[in-house]
């Protein structure tokens, strides 16, 4: 329902099963993150109604990503990002002043928000745990290779999505390989965006510099990548 009349359809029912579902729940946190079909911010509403407390959980300030994602289109589009954005803004603050937790995912949320509510964390969803790091062993190994391969090796895993910044990802190692830094960057993971960023990475002539190998699904795999690079590379 992230169309306006889809929303208007179908936000009586919504509310109404929110509510009973609301009523049964010892502990409440609402992932905000929109405006029509944002549930979790009706939720919020809702939650206010019934004189409960609730946890605000937000990974993005949508409003400026709305303005960032217009920029550059056309002029009815970043009118409509405009109004869009700036009901955002207001209804999310509103929503956080009145949340008794405040959750918010990297620096940029914390930032945006966390003015808005006394009992705020900046925190980090990472799924792994202190064993899945690097051994002392493994590092000695790896601080020993560089005398003999002092390739910088850079790392990403995400969707490639305009969330990421992923052409401004390859921009960057572009402009790094350009300034004569030996290196190789590897991005695991799939999206939207894939093609546009293969494109972009041979346009640059960034073949030899950069490996996109697709979703990892071996999650060993995946931390293996991680542990053998330097670097992990974020541009979002």
């Amino acid at each position: 329902a992230y169309s306006l009349s889809k929303f208007l359809s179908c936000y009586r029912s919504v509310r109404a099963s929110l509510a009973a579902l609301i009523s049964r729940c010892r502990y409440l946190q609402f992932a905000i993150g929109g405006l029509f079909g944002d549930w979790a911010a009706v939720a919020a509403l809702e939650a206010r109604k019934q004189g409960r407390e609730y946890a605000v959980h937000t990974d993005v300030v949508r409003y400026k990503a709305t303005l960032e994602l217009a920029r550059g289109t056309k002029l009815k589009t970043q009118v409509k990002a405009r109004v869009l954005s700036t009901l955002m803004e207001h209804y999310h603050k509103w929503i956080i002043k009145n949340c008794a937790l405040g959750l918010f995912h990297g620096n940029d949320c914390y930032s945006a928000y966390s003015p808005f509510c006394d009992n705020s964390y900046l925190i980090h969803d990472i799924h792994l745990k202190a064993s899945n790091g690097i051994s002392n062993l493994e590092l000695s190994e790896k601080i020993e290779r560089t005398a003999s391969d002092q390739t910088i090796r850079i790392c990403y895993a995400g969707r490639i999505d305009s969330m990421k910044a992923p052409l401004d990802w390859v921009q960057a190692i572009g402009r790094a390989r350009d300034l004569g830094v030996n290196l190789h960057a590897t991005w695991m993971g799939d999206g939207p965006l894939l093609d546009e960023m293969k494109a972009i990475i041979t346009s640059l002539k960034l073949n030899s510099c950069i490996e996109l190998t697709g979703f990892e699904r071996n999650r060993d795999e995946l931390l293996t990548r991680i542990r053998e690079s330097h670097l992990m590379l974020f541009t979002h």
